[in-house]
C-alpha cells in the first residue's frame, strides 16, 4: 500500500492531522470499504488494501495509473458528489462488477488538489433489485391468462427474459407447509417430469 499523503482530509469535522497519521492508517488498513485518492488527472495516488481487492490489483499496479472512478468536476473542498455506478472488470477476470463510489474534494495543498473515493461491490445488490424489479414488472403488466398455471408461466418466462436467468419457477405450499407443487416454470421443457417430486424429498429431509 502506497504511504498515505499528509494533506488534511476532513471527516465528520475531524482532519487527518489531528486523528494522527497512524490511526489514520490503521483505520483505512481496516475498513471494509475500498478507499483511494486521486490526483487532479485522476491516477491514483493511494489505495488500501479493500481497494485493491475489490479491483482485483496489487497496488503496485495501481499507483500512477487513472482510476474508473471519473465523473464530473468535484465541487467545493468537502462536498461530496452523489453517489455513482461504474462497471469494472479485473484484468484477466471474466466477472463483470459494479461499483458503487462517492468522490469528495480535499482541500487544496501546495497548488495540488486531491479527491478521495470511496467505494464498494454492489453487484449482488443491484443484480437483485434488478430481479425484483423484473418480477413486478412481469406481474403488473400481463394480463391474466385464464388459469392461475397459465398466468404464472408467463410471469416466469418474462423473469428468465428481462432478469438474464436460466430458468424460473414459482411454487406455492399449502397452510400446513406439508405439501408444495409448481405453479408456474419456464421455460417449460426444461424440468424433468419428476422434478417437483425429487425437490420435495429434498426440502422433506
Amino acid at each position: 500500500m502506497a504511504m498515505l499523503p499528509t494533506s488534511a482530509s476532513h471527516s465528520g469535522g475531524c482532519t487527518a492531522a489531528s486523528a494522527g497519521p497512524e490511526a489514520l492508517a490503521a483505520a483505512l488498513e481496516a475498513s471494509a470499504d475500498g478507499v483511494a485518492l486521486l490526483d487532479e488527472q485522476g491516477r491514483c495516488r493511494f489505495v488500501n488494501p479493500a481497494a485493491c481487492a475489490l479491483l482485483g490489483m496489487a497496488s503496485t499496479d495501481l499507483l500512477g495509473q487513472p482510476a474508473p472512478f471519473v465523473g464530473p468536476e468535484d465541487e467545493a473542498s468537502g462536498t461530496a458528489r452523489p453517489r455513482r455506478v461504474v462497471r469494472w472488470r479485473a484484468p484477466g477476470s471474466l466477472r463483470e462488477q459494479e461499483l458503487e463510489y462517492q468522490r469528495r474534494a480535499l482541500p487544496e495543498v501546495g497548488g495540488s488538489r486531491l479527491t478521495v473515493v470511496t467505494f464498494r461491490d454492489v453487484t449482488d445488490v443491484r443484480l437483485q433489485q434488478r430481479r425484483f424489479t423484473a418480477f413486478a414488472t412481469a406481474a403488473a403488466n400481463i394480463a391474466y391468462a385464464g388459469s392461475l398455471r397459465g398466468t404464472l408461466d408467463t410471469i416466469c418466462a418474462q423473469l428468465v427474459e428481462t432478469a438474464g436467468l436460466a430458468g424460473a419457477q414459482i411454487f406455492l405450499v399449502d397452510a400446513s407447509g406439508n405439501r408444495m407443487r409448481v405453479h408456474g416454470a419456464a421455460p417449460v421443457d426444461r424440468w424433468p417430469p419428476d422434478f417437483t417430486l425429487r425437490l420435495e424429498e429434498v426440502r422433506q429431509r
